[in-house]
């Protein structure tokens, strides 16, 4: 019962956005991350469902609401990481909430990033080498290291040109979102979330 209404839940949220103003959305959003939260919190066993509900309701669960459910969220998935098809999730799972709380809250991203790096070093992929370089960039323009997170981001660019793709391509992530974010950081503008999913 508790999976039927949070998808009528997500319905509801999904028919406001195409017919209300923008302040019903952010309330019945809010609502929504709320509802995800006690639907997560009321399962015993997670699965990639709720794995996919985290991270799809990140950027609508308060920070001290969420830094509890990450950590759920991490012992939970210790137990699938032994199947080959999961050895990845962890990192995925990660990096989805990191990118829904970089631009709200950079002590829980920057613990998050701290996980990801453990996470990292643990299975030694380069591709989430790349975007956990990715991400420690973010962070680093997040803080207001413009100049650092400037550097990091070329380089980035350079690695995503040399296998010959761009950079949106090869990250998943927009140059111009990064662009407008730098622009967000110098001027002293409240960050727009830009949302990223990998599970």
């Amino acid at each position: 019962m508790l999976a039927l209404d949070f998808f009528q839940t997500l319905l509801d949220v999904q028919h406001l956005a195409q017919h209300a103003n923008m302040t019903n959305v952010s309330q019945r959003l809010l609502q929504g991350g709320r509802r995800a939260k006690n639907y997560l919190l009321s399962v015993d066993t997670w699965g990639e469902f709720e794995m996919k509900i985290l991270t799809r309701f990140a950027s609508m669960i308060s920070a001290s609401e969420l830094r509890p459910l990450v950590q759920l969220a991490v012992q939970k998935i210790a137990m699938y990481q032994q199947q080959a098809v999961y050895e990845d999730y962890m990192f995925r799972l990660l990096n989805s909430v990191f990118f829904a709380t970089v631009y709200t809250d950079t002590q829980l991203s920057a613990e998050i990033l701290t996980l990801m790096s453990r996470e990292m070093t643990a299975r030694n992929n380069a591709d989430n080498h790349l975007k956990y370089r990715l991400a420690e960039a973010l962070q680093a323009l997040a803080e207001g290291q413009i100049a650092k997170s400037r550097a990091n981001f070329e380089q980035l660019t350079t690695v995503s040109q040399q296998i010959g793709l761009t950079f949106d391509t090869f990250f998943g992530f927009s140059a111009q979102d990064w662009l407008a974010f730098e622009e967000q950081v110098k001027h002293g503008q409240q960050h727009t979330r830009i949302l990223r999913f990998e599970l």
